[in-house]
């Protein structure tokens, strides 16, 4: 047996034996079923339709009943044909869309309004109305009169439908006479459901039952045919993919044989579509193939990994290459050449731009007595100790003049002026805070002085981009705002920061400053109002400040209390001995 033959069979196989076995489960399957889902089904529609119908008059019953409530109805004490009333009846009449006529009627039977003009002053009659509901006095609650309606069985037909299965009507009790009766279904069972709400009328259902077994015979006439015409595109579909399949494999099976015969390794086994077959031609394809180009695949190999090796390190060259570049830019300003989001041209712009200058103080008579070497160490420490720190907060390190350090927020990064402004100077006060820690560390290496820092910040328009040659190009800051950063930085104290009135308006719901008023610095003619920064403000109720041989920082939802206070009173002890 061929290997399609047997593909064929296990087709027909999966496919058939499933859907033929579907298909007769449902030719077969038990007819009573079907006729009880049926009758179900009528039973269901007549209830649905007679509670429709209930739910139709309660709903009426009730608007009558809200108009026997009425104040207008006191006007039947009267006696008189009253058009209010009239007026009342004919508005709910046509709101209701009803057929038929409503009446309000004295004490003596005599109909003083209706919805029906003609009808006024005649003698109400004493059957035929759906019903009859009393009209009291607002006041005495003293029955004055009645309500009565006389309701036409048409306003239920929109409740009632028909088709050839199936036909819902009303019948008369009264008359023995079925009404709204649209057409006769043949040997028909009546199902009927009486109607407490609409007396002297019934709900009937007349149905076949032989309609359910005609809809079922058709059905396994449809599924005969559907099951005839499927096995036959089961059966075709089955050969055409089974020989879709053994096509390729017959193909790959003569090429493997006739390979192994002649030797011949240029012969190729053809490739039929993308499935598993396919891939398994292809690696038959490139297995021949290897075995005649082997020694030139291993000479390729061999120039590759030479020029993988040379790549390699070209790229490790010019990695260490940029590596060792980085330290001569900030880290933002590099980050901006190497991601391709700056030219490195001759431009500039105009922005906002908080700035920060520091230097130390008495650094030139302290280095005066220092070894060149200690000097080195101890100036790139705290060089290194403070660009850390400006790098934490997110600040442009634009240069290092000898101690000096000039550092600015908003480029070529920002978190908008306020943000770049606050950052700056919580930037300065971590720095005085390592000052202070600093101290013990440069006394321990023999500084009899240690350094102490004074920094001014200013907040400005100023000029920003590369400025230089087309050959040698420098990214820096250039303006006044830069010149009153750095008289700032001239006039503070040590360890001390200064800031303009500009930074002070946009940080100082952040920190707690202090005025100096009637400040000059030189460069500038009138004096200035520049403010020191004293420490956070909390507002928790926190306090933090910090000087020389001093640190406070309380956060009183942190803190132990009690121990707080000890521990203060214990401070305060030392300071006073």
């Amino acid at each position: 047996m061929s290997f399609r033959f047997k593909t064929v069979l296990l087709f027909l196989a999966a496919g058939l034996i499933p859907y033929l076995g579907m298909m007769l489960f449902v030719l077969f399957s038990n007819q009573s079923e079907h006729i009880e889902r049926f009758n179900q089904e009528s039973r269901r529609q007549l209830d649905q339709a007679a509670a429709q119908i209930t739910h139709r008059l309660d709903g009426l019953h009730k608007e009558l009943l809200f108009l026997t409530g009425l104040d207008v109805m006191d006007d039947v004490l009267t006696a008189d044909i009253d058009r209010r009333i009239a007026t009342l009846l004919i508005a709910k009449k046509k709101d209701l869309n009803l057929r038929g006529y409503i009446d309000v009627a004295d004490s003596r039977g005599k109909v003083i309004a209706s919805s029906d003009f003609e009808r006024v002053g005649k003698t109400a009659e004493t059957s035929g109305y759906l019903w009859s509901l009393p009209v009291n006095a607002s006041f005495s609650k003293e029955e004055v009169g009645s309500l009565l309606l006389r309701y036409d069985p048409e306003n239920l037909t929109d409740l009632l439908h028909a088709d050839s299965r199936r036909q819902l009507y009303l019948f008369d009790t009264a008359e023995n006479l079925p009404r709204f009766q649209t057409m006769t279904i043949p040997n028909a069972q009546t199902l009927t459901k009486p109607l407490e709400s609409f007396s002297g009328y019934d709900i009937r259902l007349d149905y076949n039952p032989d309609a359910a077994l005609e809809l079922f015979v058709t059905l396994q006439r449809i599924l005969i045919l559907s099951a005839l015409i499927g096995a036959l595109v089961i059966t075709l579909a089955s050969a055409y993919f089974a020989s879709r399949i053994a096509k390729p494999v017959a193909n790959l099976s003569k090429t493997a044989r006739e390979v192994t015969q002649t030797g011949d390794y240029s012969m190729r086994a053809e490739v039929y579509g993308n499935d598993e077959i396919a891939t398994l031609s292809r690696s038959f394809n490139t297995m021949v193939e290897s075995m005649d180009d082997a020694l030139e695949r291993l000479r390729e190999e061999s120039r590759n990994k030479l020029r993988l090796r040379e790549e390699k390190s070209k790229n490790e060259m010019l990695e260490s290459l940029s590596k060792q570049l980085s330290k001569y830019l900030s880290p933002q300003i590099y980050n901006q050449i190497f991601e391709k989001k700056m030219d490195v041209t001759l431009t500039s712009k105009r922005k906002k731009i908080t700035v920060f200058f520091s230097d130390l103080v008495g650094f030139t008579e302290t280095t005066e007595n220092m070894e060149p070497e200690d000097l080195s160490q101890v100036l790139n420490h705290y060089l290194n100790e403070m660009s850390t720190i400006a790098l934490e907060f997110g600040g442009t390190v634009d240069k290092f003049i000898g101690d000096a350090i000039m550092i600015f927020f908003g480029d070529p990064e920002s978190k908008g002026i306020k943000e770049d402004a606050r950052l700056c100077v919580a930037m300065a006060r971590r720095m005085v805070e390592r000052m202070h820690e600093l101290e013990n560390e440069w006394q321990s290496m023999g500084i009899t002085r240690p350094f102490k820092v004074r920094i001014g910040i200013h907040t400005g328009y100023s000029t920003v981009g590369n400025f230089g040659s087309e050959n040698r190009m420098d990214y820096t800051i250039i303006g006044g705002a830069i010149n009153l950063a750095s008289r700032l930085e001239s006039i503070s104290q040590p360890n001390e920061i200064t800031i303009s009135e500009e930074t002070w308006l946009l940080v100082r719901e952040h920190f707690a400053c202090e005025l100096r008023e009637g400040v000059t610095v030189k460069g500038i003619n009138k004096s200035l109002k520049v403010y020191k920064v004293k420490g956070n403000t909390d507002q928790s109720g926190g306090v933090e400040t910090a000087f020389d041989g001093f640190h406070l920082r309380i956060r009183p939802e942190q803190a132990d209390r009690e121990r707080a206070k000890a521990a203060l009173k214990e401070a305060l002890k030392t300071l006073e001995g």
